[in-house]
């Protein structure tokens, strides 16, 4: 707009200088608003708002507050009420109130749990005893008994008079049950242990054992008294071979394997003496067997063939005896014939004393036969 010309803008149906108008004053509204407010800026009068709703919400909740309080009731009733009370001061203040309420429901809860648990008592013995008649003659039944009791106890011994008090004796008769207990676990334990031990035994009784141990004890003795026999034997047989050369010696060597075969029924074919006094057996296959394998019966016949080799040896074409000493016994039958006949042809030409407690060996051998007790 000038003195000349005056220009205005429409947009359709749009006043722009009106718009303008409005903002303006729109604009110092808000400014006057902010002023009022104390604030600079709309975000600021956002929390002013906020900061009043708050304080709002806090008003109508007090209100609420005192309206439960009031509890229907005028302030001003109340404020006269309050009157009437006269001088609080002495009143106790409200900490010391709130404690001694606590105490008092604290004592009410226990005296509660007292009276439910008498009511249950007296439910219980009403239940039990009916009523004071039911009472008394259970006191009675309860009394005579007691008389009962202490009529038995009369006639109990007397307490020991190494206890002066009943609480004495009863301790000691308690330490002796458990002493007892102990020693019956302990007991029976050691029972377990020796049904154990019991089935864990061969099938042989004590009697059985007993039995064959004696007899191994006397086997033992007879081999023992062999050895010593075959010791002596042997350091005769040495002294001997000392004074003789191989070719001397291999008379006794021939002599003892010839023995050997007659008297094991030709189990083996041949029998050595080697230079160390080792005795070698052989079977047919050339299997050479060490005498410390050898049965008991074997064993004696191999003893026994040496015995009347070393014999032979030593005697030459000259008399001599020799005593054996039962020497049969653990021979079998056939065994103990060829042994009988050898003994027999040896004794054409020597004589021999043979001891022995089984007179059906002493009717094998014949010959002069004299007893001993």
């Amino acid at each position: 707009e000038s003195d000349h010309l005056s220009l205005e803008l429409k947009s359709g149906d749009m006043d722009f200088a009106e718009l303008r108008n409005q903002y303006e004053n729109n604009k110092e509204n808000l400014e006057a608003l902010l002023q009022k407010l104390g604030v600079n800026n709309i975000e600021a009068a956002k929390l002013k708002k906020e900061e009043l709703n708050g304080i709002h919400n806090d008003i109508v909740s007090l209100e609420k507050q005192i309206t439960g309080l009031l509890d229907g009731a005028e302030y001003e009733e109340l404020a006269a009420q309050l009157s009437s009370y006269g001088d609080l001061g002495h009143v106790r203040d409200l900490a010391t109130i709130e404690s001694a309420m606590k105490e008092l429901n604290d004592k009410k809860v226990g005296l509660l749990v007292k009276r439910e648990s008498l009511e249950t008592n007296i439910a219980k013995w009403q239940s039990e005893y009916g009523d004071v008649n039911g009472l008394l003659e259970q006191i009675i039944e309860v009394k005579m008994a007691n008389k009962e009791v202490e009529a038995e106890i009369e006639k109990l011994a007397p307490l020991p008079s190494e206890f002066e008090n009943t609480d004495m004796y009863r301790a000691k008769l308690v330490g002796l049950r458990k002493s007892y207990e102990e020693n019956r676990d302990a007991l029976q334990a050691l029972n377990r242990e020796y049904l154990d031990i019991e089935n864990s035994l061969p099938e042989l009784s004590y009697e059985d054992m007993k039995e064959a141990y004696q007899q191994a004890e006397e086997t033992f003795i007879h081999k023992l008294e062999q050895g010593k026999k075959l010791l002596k034997i042997k350091a005769a047989f040495e002294a001997t071979r000392a004074q003789i050369d191989d070719n001397s010696f291999k008379p006794v060597a021939d002599a003892f394997s010839r023995y050997v075969v007659t008297l094991t029924n030709g189990n083996f074919t041949s029998g050595d003496i080697s230079n160390d006094f080792e005795l070698k057996l052989a079977k047919d296959d050339n299997t050479n067997i060490p005498v410390e394998l050898l049965s008991t019966g074997t064993y004696d016949a191999v003893a026994l063939a040496l015995r009347l080799a070393v014999a032979e040896y030593i005697f030459g074409d000259r008399k001599g005896f020799i005593i054996l000493d039962d020497c049969l016994v653990d021979l079998d039958p056939d065994r103990k014939q060829a042994a009988v006949n050898l003994i027999k042809k040896f004794a054409e030409k020597h004589q021999v004393i043979f001891t022995t407690c089984s007179p059906e060996t002493a009717a094998l051998l014949g010959g002069t036969i004299i007893h001993m007790s």
